[in-house]
């Protein structure tokens, strides 16, 4: 969960084209799901590159504009994947400004809780 969080505030920082932004973190869960957004109030990213984001290595701007690898938001969809989560993608410039990563995550079933055994009291 860290490593997500972190990959995410990160992206939204790295990416942000103006001096000052907003980050929006929000966490529910909803019918035994985490479901983590990270929004943010940047220039979002244009539909026909939403696919590729997620992939190994893939930056939308030259690494001499912005430092980063491609491996953060890769690596955010291979560990929701991996705790069989997804994560989705919510942004439309042409529309408004910003961008909402949603992971969900299926919690671990609870463990039965066990009474505490018997005590005899002596008569």
């Amino acid at each position: 969960m860290q490593q997500i969080l972190g990959n995410l505030l990160s992206n939204a920082i790295k990416h942000h084209d103006k001096d000052q932004g907003i980050i929006h973190v929000q966490a529910d869960i909803v019918d035994g799901t985490l479901i983590l957004r990270v929004t943010d109030d940047g220039p979002g990213i244009d539909l026909r590159y939403q696919a590729q984001i997620f992939e190994l290595f893939q930056t939308l701007r030259p690494r001499d504009e912005v430092e980063g690898s491609g491996l953060g938001l890769a690596i955010v969809n291979k560990l929701a994947l991996h705790h069989k989560g997804k994560v989705t993608l919510i942004s439309d410039p042409d529309k408004e400004r910003g961008a909402s990563f949603i992971v969900e995550l299926p919690l671990p079933a609870a463990s039965p809780v066990q009474s505490p055994p018997h005590i005899a009291e002596a008569a």
